[in-house]
């Protein structure tokens, strides 16, 4: 009897939140969110005709199939992006960027966030001709010849003729209400994640405009939130946070 009684109360309690909402980009799932229904599932994840802007990091040069499904097949939306490549003075393939212990899936945002700064990117450049871009981005879940676990990014460097990122260091921001919730911190962030980051979202213009102070065309292309903390006027005042910015056109 008491047996019985233990499993009628374990079958009793909520199962745990699952993440049914997913987007992919030519097939590989880039971003997972929580959805009530396939509704639910679009408005989280979908931007009509800005589509193909929200989702733009993600793109590799030509066209590219965005879709969004709730439930693994129910598809809620599709779209095509073409991208044209960048005019460079020197390309350069660069492969091997491996992320041990973790599946392309888990780290897709973080490489696209800080491949602008990468040092495996970056020093394939000469002096004169600095990163300017990064396309043809792909990633392989090991195991494969070289790499027993994790995943690994292969990806083309665009040298020269581009406008180089430029950072904003411990930049201090406040907005949303008391009801805002701080972002995770020391996660690097791109533009994409707006969409589920709600501080983020609040901030995005604001960003812009700040990395908008370092040039004609730079826009935020990825942020770390390293510091975030209720702001004690209460009521009517969002989180005060600290983060780093990468500015990119």
């Amino acid at each position: 009897m008491r047996i019985a009684l233990v499993m009628m109360l374990l079958a009793a309690l909520p199962l745990a939140a699952q993440n049914n909402c997913e987007v992919k980009i030519n097939g590989v799932v880039v971003k997972t969110v929580q959805a009530a229904n396939r509704n639910d599932c679009y408005n989280k994840t979908s931007f009509g005709s800005e589509n193909c802007k929200v989702y733009a990091s993600y793109f590799k040069t030509g066209t590219n199939l965005l879709e969004q499904y709730f439930n693994k097949t129910d598809r809620v939306n599709s779209d095509r992006c073409t991208v044209t490549p960048p005019s460079c003075t020197k390309t350069v393939d660069v492969a091997g960027m491996h992320y041990p212990n973790q599946t392309c899936a888990q780290t897709y945002a973080q490489f696209l966030a800080g491949m602008m700064t990468s040092y495996h990117l970056k020093s394939k450049c000469p002096a004169d001709a600095p990163l300017s871009a990064v396309y043809n981005v792909s990633c392989q879940d090991a195991p494969i010849p070289g790499f027993p676990n994790g995943s690994v990014y292969k990806a083309t460097a665009c040298c020269g003729k581009g406008s180089p990122p430029v950072t904003i260091s411990n930049l201090p921001m406040q907005g949303g209400n008391e009801k805002t919730a701080c972002p995770p911190l020391n996660v690097a962030f791109s533009r994409a994640d707006a969409a589920n980051v709600s501080y983020l979202q609040i901030m995005l213009p604001n960003l812009d405009l700040q990395c908008g102070t370092k040039g004609p065309g730079y826009k935020l292309s990825s942020i770390t939130f390293t510091k975030c903390a209720k702001d004690p006027r209460g009521v009517g005042f969002g989180p005060n946070a600290t983060a780093n910015l990468v500015c990119s056109k």
